[in-house]
């Protein structure tokens, strides 16, 4: 009598599903089968009928969906597939067994495989289409959810978890064309935005520094005095772009070398270190670089006038001297200006004698420059002068007689 045995590879029982959709499910319920059929021990050839049937149990059970039968299905070397579909309602999560049975095509009696096949997990992939419960991010293909499969309004701000939409995940443009639409508008890289309160909490939180107050009315306001330097006169002041720092000065009866940094914003002061810095002095010149404050000359009662100065860093609250190599003479009463690469000092007094030359410090090579006396201005101290872009503009000023209101423009060299 001919034997014909079937021999299933187990890990062919781990089938995949078809990707065709419907409209409520991510994949149909049909699945590929994939088998090994050998007869009287050698691999099958020919044609056959495979019929399969879900179980709920491995032996007895209940059948879960239809049976399927595939009717003279060609078999080559053993190996053949074939789609089941057992129908609707069949994976819902709990366990399954595949009957599996065969016979030779139009044989009146089926063989049943031995034991029933277990069903593994790629067929429940069905059960995506009837997820109700939240789903991790992290089990989502990159891509696979756009604009297409969300209804309108179906994401609202309280679908989203706080700070879980970062810049990654934004599109290029995407943030100034929502506040268009919205009739707002993005703020700029250092850009500045007004708020009718100082203390506005949203703004601080969302990383915004406040870096002052202004009011709509030409009006004072008082700010703190604790712990600011103490008080003074002929000192220095410089504005950094978030603190104004204050140096130097006479306070009635001693010349100073401290100073304090003040921010308007928090309404605080910080004190300026003395390590390093130049000797006490007043009637000084202070510039501000952008990264340091260039203080330089200056005069006292004992032992006079100066040439020497230094560079302070609020970064680091730290002093470097500033060369006197080939310095001006040393003075007070004097002018600096800032160009965006040099300190140019002018005029001034040195012990009852009037200066119309200066110099122009280059804080990149710590060296001097002389600048040119031809055509300059008389001599003279408590003088103005600014920097137009291209040139440094001297007015006015006192030389012991009558007060010069002359105008004179000193090209940079």
């Amino acid at each position: 009598m001919k034997h014909t045995s079937i021999l299933l590879s187990l890990a062919a029982v781990v089938c995949s599903l078809f990707t065709a959709t419907h409209c409520a499910r991510a994949q149909s319920t049909a699945f590929t089968y994939q088998g090994f059929l050998t007869s009287q021990g050698a691999p099958a050839n020919g044609s056959f009928d495979l019929q399969f049937a879900v179980f709920d149990a491995v032996s007895g059970g209940a059948q879960q969906g239809v049976t399927v039968v595939s009717n003279s299905f060609g078999v080559t070397n053993g190996l053949f597939t074939v789609t089941v579909d057992p129908g609707a309602n069949v994976f819902t999560g709990a366990a399954r067994w595949l009957n599996v049975a065969v016979r030779p095509a139009g044989s009146a009696t089926f063989t049943n495989v031995v034991p029933r096949q277990s069903v593994t997990a790629a067929p429940y992939a069905i059960t995506a289409g009837t997820v109700t419960g939240p789903i991790n991010g992290a089990s989502i293909a990159a891509g696979t959810v756009t604009s297409t499969q969300l209804a309108a309004g179906a994401v609202t701000a309280a679908n989203i978890a706080s700070n879980s939409i970062t810049a990654n995940q934004l599109a290029a443009g995407a943030a100034v064309s929502n506040l268009n639409a919205s009739g707002q508008t993005g703020v700029a890289s250092g850009g500045m935005i007004l708020s009718a309160s100082d203390t506005n909490a949203a703004l601080a939180n969302a990383g915004y520094v406040k870096i002052g107050v202004t009011t709509t009315s030409d009006s004072w306001l008082q700010r703190t005095t604790v712990p600011s330097p103490v008080s003074r006169y002929s000192h220095t002041a410089v504005w950094t772009g978030g603190e104004v720092i204050v140096w130097g000065g006479f306070n009635g009866s001693a010349y100073l070398n401290d100073g304090g940094r003040y921010n308007p914003a928090a309404d605080t002061w910080t004190p300026v270190t003395t390590v390093g810095a130049p000797s006490v002095r007043d009637s000084h010149t202070a510039v501000w670089t952008g990264s340091e404050m260039i203080v330089w000359g200056g005069e006292t009662n004992t032992p006079g006038v100066f040439n020497d100065g230094g560079r302070y860093s609020p970064a680091a609250d730290t002093w470097t001297a500033v060369t006197t190599n080939g310095a001006p003479s040393a003075r007070g009463s004097h002018t600096a200006v800032w160009t965006g690469i040099e300190m140019i000092v002018w005029g001034g007094i040195s012990n009852a004698t009037y200066s119309t030359d200066g110099g122009r410090f280059n804080p990149a090579s710590n060296s001097w420059t002389a600048v040119s006396t031809t055509n300059a201005p008389s001599v003279r101290r408590f003088h103005t002068a600014v920097w137009t872009g291209n040139e440094m503009v001297v007015w006015g000023g006192n030389h012991g007689g009558p007060n010069n209101n002359n105008s004179t423009t000193v090209g940079r060299r």
